[in-house]
């Protein structure tokens, strides 16, 4: 047997989806947007909320105990009463039709109404708005921070290039150091090998002069302890010393006659 139709107490409209409430005391159940709930407001709703939900007639009954200005009139709980016995299953679609002029569609409720946003519903809101709030700051705190930090860092790569281009440069430089100066040490190697060459070469002429020397002084007479004399003539003076001596010297024999300084 297929489930029996809902229809809204307020606009005796078919209720044809699941956003509806069910008064826990009547039974009656009404559309959300009859009794002014949103779709919001009533998704935050837990199941315990919704079981224990009560009507705004009902409310009204039981806060003013004289229905006379209540959105649903003071009648329709007697009425429903000594109708109840005569209304079948069948009737029961004209019973609630009945209903219509109670909550006219659309119309708002009155300012005893509000309480339907009772404590629990309250808090969720104002949670879920704190939650959100909160939320959206967290979101704008760590943004900026990261945004400070994503700064702090391009500030550094860009140091860190800086850095990194005279690191090349200083590379650079050094590598042509170490050119220059391997250039340099192989110039003071060839002018090494040279230098001991024109060494051994000196040498050698200074052994030959010596040599020279010794054969250009074979003919040489060093005659010691002469007194030296202004006027003095040393051809003369070499020729009375070999008189002297008894050895015959002949002009033609003497080339040349020097006096020479004495070594101190």
């Amino acid at each position: 047997m297929p489930p029996k139709a809902k229809y809204c107490a307020g606009c005796s409209k078919k209720i044809t989806n699941r956003e509806f409430l069910s008064c826990c005391l009547c039974n009656d159940t009404y559309d959300i947007e009859c009794v002014n709930y949103s779709y919001k407001l009533f998704c935050l709703m837990d199941k315990e909320k919704k079981d224990n939900w009560k009507c705004p007639t009902c409310k009204s009954k039981q806060r003013k105990f004289d229905n006379t200005n209540t959105p649903v009139q003071g009648c329709r709980m007697d009425s429903l009463s000594s109708a109840s016995d005569q209304i079948t299953e069948d009737s029961e679609e004209c019973a609630l039709t009945q209903r219509k002029p109670l909550i006219p569609e659309k119309q708002p409720l009155s300012p005893g109404s509000s309480s339907i946003m009772d404590d629990k519903v309250l808090v969720n809101i104002i949670r879920r708005e704190i939650q959100q709030s909160v939320t959206e700051a967290v979101e704008s705190a760590v943004k900026m921070y990261f945004s400070k930090e994503f700064d702090e860092i391009k500030c550094e790569l860009a140091t860190l290039r800086e850095i990194g281009k005279s690191v090349e440069f200083l590379s650079s430089q050094y590598d042509r150091m170490n050119s220059d100066i391997k250039n340099l040490q192989d110039r003071l190697t060839v002018v090494t090998k040279e230098n001991l060459t024109l060494s051994s070469q000196v040498l050698d002429i200074s052994d030959r002069l010596n040599l020279m020397e010794q054969h250009s002084r074979e003919t040489n007479i060093e005659i010691n302890g002469v007194p030296e004399n202004k006027s003095e003539n040393l051809l003369s003076l070499a020729k009375q010393l070999c008189s002297t001596i008894s050895v015959p010297l002949m002009d033609s024999e003497v080339l040349s006659g020097t006096r020479v300084r004495k070594n101190e």
